[in-house]
Order: C-alpha cells, then sequence, then structure tokens
C-alpha cells in the first residue's frame, strides 16, 4: 500500500527530487517517510504539504 505521500508525489508527476527541490526536505527523508521508516515532524510536513499544493491533514491523515 503506497503511503499518501507518495500517492499524492506521484499523481502529480514529481520525483522525489523535484519534492526535495520545492519543499526543502531531504530526499533521503522524503524516501524514509513514504517507505515507513520514519515520521515526519510538524515543520517537515508543512512544507510537503505547500510543496504539494495539499492540506497538511490530507497528505497525512493517520497523524492527525
Amino acid at each position: 500500500m503506497l503511503s499518501s505521500l507518495k500517492r499524492n508525489r506521484l499523481l502529480q508527476g514529481k520525483t522525489q527530487y523535484d519534492l526535495m527541490l520545492k519543499s526543502g526536505v531531504h530526499q533521503t527523508l522524503i524516501s524514509l517517510f513514504e517507505s515507513g521508516y520514519r515520521k515526519p515532524n510538524e515543520n517537515q510536513k508543512k512544507q510537503l504539504a505547500q510543496a504539494l499544493k495539499m492540506p497538511k491533514r490530507e497528505l497525512f491523515p493517520e497523524n492527525d
């Protein structure tokens, strides 16, 4: 099952590298978030949601 972060990133046609450039969150961390090995902190959630132009609660529903 794809994480919401990965699903939405792919739906927008972005690579992890693209998301890194837009969000300022390193690609290695994005990979770890998508695979479930790490959880983003609140600031990282905000940066990723802004980069994907999505509400944070929609992008990270399991963390609300």
